[in-house]
């Protein structure tokens, strides 16, 4: 069964808000896991502060501060030889249900770059992705579309048809993406590809907030209790108009 972990979206969500590292979000937080989970397997597994700083295109102290946390909360472990993730930053990372897509030439979303996030549960079905757009702009993203896969079909929110208008663009988003039903993919472009992966991070960390999980009451929280988890459980027949 595919979930989210709940206890891991409650902690993660509040690892950095208390913290208030200039210039960091809880896009960075997870991008720095994300990176350190994708070195090669032939890696020793550990990258420098400095190799980390590129990546996360922040300043070195301010990389510093966010590790600090970061090892704090024990998801890295950071020695001389460099940093690593930690078995539980690994199921912190993999319970948020977030991936990261490559989406170039998307003709659909504005920005000289482009770059996805997919959430794999939201808890209950977005509509329209308007909320989702205005917060893209709002971080500086020029543009910012919507996209999910109802009983096996491809549209871009609200309700447009992606294989009866575009079905070579449809075969195309599929193969890069890898959606699947019940996921949604969000697609931001920007001035630049590192802005619009964060911006995608972002979008995507606000709609998994618990806020929208739909898992505020008894009996949402009751099932899975004992290991945190929610189960998946696509949206399905539901009006979209």
């Amino acid at each position: 069964m595919n979930y989210i972990n709940l206890r891991h979206v409650s902690t993660f969500m509040r690892i950095l808000p208390s913290s208030r590292i200039e210039r960091c979000t809880d896009a960075h937080a997870f991008y720095a896991l994300y990176t350190l989970d994708r070195l090669p397997q032939d890696d020793i597994r550990r990258i420098s502060r400095k190799r980390l700083s590129d990546e996360l295109d922040i300043a070195e102290r301010t990389t510093r501060s966010l590790v600090g946390i970061l090892e704090s909360n024990g998801l890295v472990d950071v020695v001389q030889a460099g940093i690593a993730l930690t078995n539980y930053g690994k199921d912190m990372l993999n319970g948020l249900g977030i991936r990261l897509v490559e989406t170039t030439d998307t003709p659909y979303v504005i920005g000289r770059s482009t770059s996805g996030a997919i959430l794999h549960y939201t808890g209950k079905p977005l509509f329209k992705g308007v909320e989702q757009r205005n917060l893209a702009l709002g971080k500086g993203a020029d543009g910012c579309t919507t996209w999910t896969m109802r009983d096996g079909r491809l549209f871009m929110l609200p309700d447009w048809p992606v294989d009866d208008e575009d079905p070579s663009y449809a075969t195309k988003l599929r193969q890069a993406s890898g959606l699947s039903d019940g996921e949604y993919l969000f697609i931001v472009g920007a001035k630049t590809e590192h802005q619009a992966k964060l911006i995608a991070i972002e979008v995507a960390l606000d709609a998994l907030d618990l806020s929208s999980t739909g898992a505020d009451t008894d009996a949402d929280m009751k099932e899975g209790a004992e290991d945190g988890r929610m189960p998946f459980e696509p949206p399905r027949s539901q009006s979209y108009n």
